[in-house]
């Protein structure tokens, strides 16, 4: 089960749209399950992820760092909310501050899933994405960022990159070890396995 910090509640200057604020020692996803796809996350009768993205500075922020989404729905001048179709892949940014004013921050690339996908459970993502690569604090964020920005610089779309390699990019960091480079070779490569199959 995730826990979250308590709501924001509405005072001078600060968020009210009621959602939950994780907390850098609280953000602990499940093994994933599978989830249900509501009514309300169905763009044309296709299954869809709805992401909450916020800003509430200067506590916390919630931004798309890359990813194409189908639509963006304004809430409030504060909240909007992401729609993206099956396979869509995505990375959402958390930024909160923290004590003395430093700030923390935590990096996901996610999948979008269809009806039939096993999905996990992460706040403000409804019902639920494949969680691809998952990096907290100063040094891991700072690397999946050099990761970004060397792909980029081949002329490769991040929204293109194999979706195993964000997963690859995961393992490794999480070993303690440095991630692999995503080439154009490699790219081309992956690519063409997909026409494939």
């Amino acid at each position: 089960m995730i826990t979250t910090s308590h709501r924001v509640q509405a005072t001078h200057g600060h968020c009210r749209f009621g959602m939950p604020v994780p907390r850098s020692d609280m953000v602990h996803l499940p093994v994933p399950a599978r989830t249900a796809i509501p009514q309300a996350c169905l763009h044309d009768g296709v299954p869809v992820t709805e992401v909450t993205l916020a800003r509430c500075a200067p506590r916390y922020t919630i931004f798309l760092r890359w990813g194409v989404p189908v639509r963006i729905t304004q809430r409030d001048e504060r909240l909007r909310v992401a729609t993206f179709l099956p396979g869509a892949v995505f990375c959402r940014v958390l930024s909160r501050a923290g004590a003395h004013g430093k700030m923390w921050r935590q990096v996901l690339v996610m999948q979008a899933g269809g009806s039939e996908d096993a999905l996990q459970r992460v706040p403000g993502v409804r019902p639920g994405a494949l969680l691809l690569l998952r990096a907290e604090g100063g040094e891991a964020v700072r690397a999946v960022t050099r990761q970004f920005s060397a792909i980029e610089t081949e002329g490769i779309e991040l929204t293109e990159v194999a979706p195993q390699y964000w997963r690859l990019v995961g393992h490794r960091l999480a070993a303690g070890q440095p991630p692999p480079a995503y080439t154009v070779d490699r790219h081309a490569a992956w690519r063409a396995n997909r026409l494939l199959t």
